[in-house]
């Protein structure tokens, strides 16, 4: 199948040498890519005070597969930030080293309006990620859905 996309999935759970509970260890998804971009945006040097993760100037289609790596010795946290608030909520912890795999939303940092199924916004809100203690290297691969 062309315009592809295929990663794996799994999960083993070791709590004791007598306790081991493994999940989908095997799993290979494959999803469709609707755009032809990416990766984006590549290795970025994230400070203290936040780096804003602007996809939507690179992707044609928000909502694709997202690996993201922390490639430096301190912990980064992957969130969202309001600036008309200045509040970040966090969402995702990148450990050094340690590879993670999401599909981003196709409404990525949008906002609806009253209870979340209401009418939708133009993105408000941006995706950031912040650096502890120090300026962090992450290496960022986007793809259109």
């Amino acid at each position: 199948m062309a315009n592809e996309i295929r990663y794996g999935c799994g999960l083993t759970i070791v709590k004791s040498s007598a306790n081991i509970k493994q999940i989908d260890n095997d799993a290979i998804v494959v999803t469709d890519m609707l755009g032809s971009r990416g990766p984006a945006i590549g290795s970025v040097m994230v400070p203290t005070s936040g780096y804003n993760v602007d996809l939507e100037a690179t992707l044609q289609y928000l909502g694709g597969m997202c690996k993201m790596k922390n490639k430096g010795v301190n912990l980064v946290v992957a969130g969202v930030f309001d600036p008309s608030t200045s509040h970040f909520f966090s969402f995702l912890d990148l450990i050094p080293d340690e590879p993670q795999v999401v599909r981003l939303s196709r409404y990525l940092c949008a906002e609806f309006a009253g209870t979340g199924t209401g009418s939708l916004s133009s993105p408000q809100t941006q995706f950031w990620l912040v650096a502890e203690n120090a300026t962090t290297e992450v290496h960022v691969e986007a793809y259109d859905r």
